[in-house]
């Protein structure tokens, strides 16, 4: 760390080697930690390689064993929490990214909220910005999918390239790839798969639904045994 640089607190092997002149106000702990970052400022990084290539990152914080390590960093205000958990982001910025491998391909995608075990795990586009995944691999599988939400164990999870779903409980929507689907409720719309503009409420609601248009279910397992409908 360049002796002139205020206000900076490196602790490791390569800790925040690059960080130069004029620079101020990082926090960096582990090995090669921040070790890339050369104007960045107001940041915080802790755990092996945390943040290994950021550049001009700011105001972020990043807290696992590499995470935020692979891609030249350059973005703003991400706070990034566990194994791998953003591992290859860019320019991408304002994500708020939880859990193992969470958020793992994205680059340049902003303004997500991913929490939980590899959940948005395959996000790869901007197309997904704004996406929200809460549950353990909730969005697994979505790569450039728009307006999603979900929220819930497995939630969404096979979903790709689907747009406009919100999805809300255990296992909702867990198999669906169609688009502009509401499911709440434990099972809602599981197996729904390329129908679209259907709304289900509660537990079990349109659990089996798979090939449907336009169809609204209200009420415990309602809907539970269609399979196509309109």
């Amino acid at each position: 760390v360049a002796t002139t640089s205020a206000a900076n607190v490196c602790l490791g092997y390569e800790t925040g080697k690059a960080i130069t002149t004029g620079n101020g106000s990082n926090t960096a702990m582990g090995y090669q930690s921040l070790a890339s970052c050369n104007t960045g400022t107001y940041n915080t990084t802790l755990g092996f390689r945390a943040g290994m290539n950021a550049t001009t990152m700011y105001g972020s914080t990043i807290v696992g064993s590499s995470a935020g390590s692979a891609g030249t960093l350059t973005a703003y205000y991400n706070n990034i929490f566990g194994m791998s958990a953003g591992m290859n982001l860019t320019s991408g910025g304002y994500n708020q990214i939880m859990g193992f491998e969470a958020g793992q391909a994205m680059t340049t995608t902003i303004r997500t909220v991913l929490i939980g075990h590899q959940v948005g795990k395959a996000i790869n586009s901007t197309d997904a910005d704004g996406t929200i995944g809460i549950g353990y691999t909730a969005l697994l599988a979505l790569t450039d999918g728009q307006y999603n939400t979900a929220v819930g164990y497995e939630a969404g999870k096979t979903m790709t390239t689907a747009n406009s779903n919100s999805f809300f409980g255990y296992q909702s929507g867990h198999i669906a790839t169609g688009s502009s689907n509401a499911g709440f409720g434990t099972y809602s719309q599981y197996a729904l798969q390329g129908g679209a503009n259907n709304s289900s409420f509660g537990s079990q609601a349109s659990q089996n639904l798979s090939s449907a248009n336009n169809c609204v279910a209200i009420g415990h397992a309602s809907g539970y045994g269609n399979t196509t409908g309109s």
